[in-house]
């Protein structure tokens, strides 16, 4: 068996979507996670926000994406490359679980199948709950055999989310 893919996430910045979600639940919303792969290790180092036109509904969250794309840039350029996309969060306010919605999975195959995104193993993390508790789940698609895509997901091999 593979080992657990590990995803870094210091404390405030996990706090940060905590927040924002909290912010503005009950609706959805999210951003960008940025940092750098270490083999096996994600380590996540700065988010970027959603934008100013980005849309938040209760079951539904669309990124300014053009926005992002810019932050994003900016983002790489200023860290001279060392920090680049590693996927997305977003929330899923009154949710019971940090499940894949079919939208989100088919997100993270449009990420995957996108040369420019640069990232062959997109991380999607989900927020979920209320403002009585949030909790986190965290999901990564890479390619399989056959250009077939697949999930590590705590339900499926264990992730394990680190903070600091």
């Amino acid at each position: 068996m593979r080992a657990p893919v590990l995803i870094w996430l210091p404390r405030n910045l996990h706090q940060q979507c905590v927040e924002n979600a909290a912010h503005w639940f009950p609706l959805e919303t999210g951003g960008v996670l940025m940092g750098y792969w270490n083999e096996e290790t994600a380590v996540v180092t700065s988010l970027i926000g959603p934008g100013p036109d980005a849309v938040r509904e209760t079951h539904n969250f669309e990124p300014d994406q053009a926005w992002q794309l810019k932050a994003i840039a900016q983002r790489y350029t200023a860290s001279q490359g060392r920090e680049t996309y590693l996927g997305d969060w977003h929330s899923h306010p009154n949710a019971q679980s940090g499940r894949l919605s079919g939208l989100d999975r088919r997100v993270l195959r449009a990420i995957l199948e996108t040369p420019g995104a640069q990232a062959p193993r997109p991380i999607m993390m989900i927020v979920f709950g209320t403002n009585e508790g949030w909790s986190a789940a965290v999901w990564l698609c890479s390619h399989a055999r056959r250009r077939r895509v697949w999930w590590q997901a705590p339900k499926i091999v264990e992730m394990t989310l680190k903070m600091w």
